[in-house]
């Protein structure tokens, strides 16, 4: 770190909070103020020694292309999202890259969620899912490390919901499944808000399953299932979703429907 920079800096137990004040601005904001938030988020790590030695420890190392290139994973619908590593520090440090990116213009924030949280280029509900995906989890690992030190939580063994000999038979078939069932509701006849509260319920879905992910699954099917009750023109598709539904609870992805 430069010197100079160095005597700008504040030692204050008060700026911690700023920090995690400003990253909640952030993920309450709408698309349209991100850029802006993020910003202002920055220029509090950077105004605070002990958020800043949080940071820097969690870069140490760090190799962000390695990384990116690891959480990126395809989807049941044939495009790709992020999946944040098991690991907060890694957390910590891959999103802030990004963060870091969006802000300098290396990566612009719209192209980065119409990519990575595709919604039908509706860049609200595409930020909505940022906000779920990656920074509240971001927020919850820097805290934990901030208070909680520095060890880490890799899954131990066996712990993943698609270990397991006795389930590869049907885990081939979950994917294409899912798939058959977007399709289905996608086209069925919804209105303009239907169909994007619908597509959003289906690509927070599609995320959690892809980085198997049991309470965002379980979060997930049980909102999509909410949704769809809502939706006259679904009512056909109720066997098709409780069908499934019982397919991720035989595989051990939730426990009940």
């Amino acid at each position: 770190m430069i010197k100079d920079v160095q005597k700008y800096m504040t030692d204050s137990e008060d700026d911690f909070a700023s920090f995690l004040a400003a990253i909640d601005e952030l993920i309450g904001s709408q698309y349209i103020l991100a850029e802006s938030k993020i910003s202002v988020l920055l220029q509090r790590i950077a105004a605070s020694r002990r958020t800043y030695s949080l940071f820097e420890r969690a870069l140490s190392g760090f190799d962000f292309n390695y990384e990116f290139s690891l959480a990126k994973r395809r989807t049941a619908a044939g495009g790709e999202t992020i999946a944040l590593p098991p690991s907060r520090k890694r957390t910590v440090a891959l999103v802030f890259c990004l963060l870091l990116d969006f802000d300098t213009g290396r990566f612009r924030l719209r192209d980065f969620l119409h990519i990575y949280f595709f919604s039908n280029n509706n860049p609200n509900w595409e930020f909505a899912a940022f906000v779920k995906d990656v920074l509240m989890p971001f927020r919850e690992a820097a805290e934990s490390l901030y208070f909680g030190g520095e060890e880490e939580d890799e899954p131990e063994d066996g712990e993943d919901m698609y270990d397991g000999d006795e389930r590869l038979s049907e885990l081939e078939t979950l994917f294409t499944d899912f798939g058959t069932l977007s399709d289905k509701i996608i086209d069925s006849e919804l209105t303009d808000d239907e169909y994007d509260e619908t597509e959003f319920a289906l690509g927070v879905l599609s995320r959690a399953l892809t980085g198997a992910d049991r309470e965002g699954i379980r979060l997930a099917y049980m909102a999509l299932k909410s949704t769809a009750a809502k939706i006259p023109a679904l009512d056909s598709l109720r066997g098709d979703i409780a069908a499934f539904g019982e397919k991720l609870v035989r595989l051990g992805a939730i426990p009940f429907v």
